[in-house]
C-alpha cells in the first residue's frame, strides 16, 4: 500500500515522529501546567471546538491533581 501524500507532509517535511498517544499528550500537559502554574494553586481551563470532549475528559481525570 502506498503511503498517502499528507505522510509525507507529517513525516517528511514537518519533521513529526508518529509516537504520540493520548495518553502522552495527556501526562505532557499536565507536567506541564505543574511546572507554569505549580501546585499549589487550583486551574480552570476552558475549550472550545473540537477539542472540548477532549478537554473536559482532562480536566475531569486530572483536576484532582491540582488541589
Amino acid at each position: 500500500m502506498k503511503p498517502h501524500m499528507t505522510y509525507y507532509f507529517r513525516f517528511d517535511i514537518c519533521g513529526l515522529q508518529g509516537g504520540f498517544t493520548l495518553e502522552k499528550g495527556e501526562q505532557q500537559c499536565n507536567d506541564y501546567i505543574r511546572h507554569t502554574v505549580g501546585r499549589d494553586k487550583i486551574v480552570l481551563m476552558l475549550v472550545n471546538g473540537g477539542a472540548a470532549a477532549a478537554g473536559w475528559r482532562l480536566v475531569a481525570s486530572a483536576g484532582h491533581l491540582y488541589r
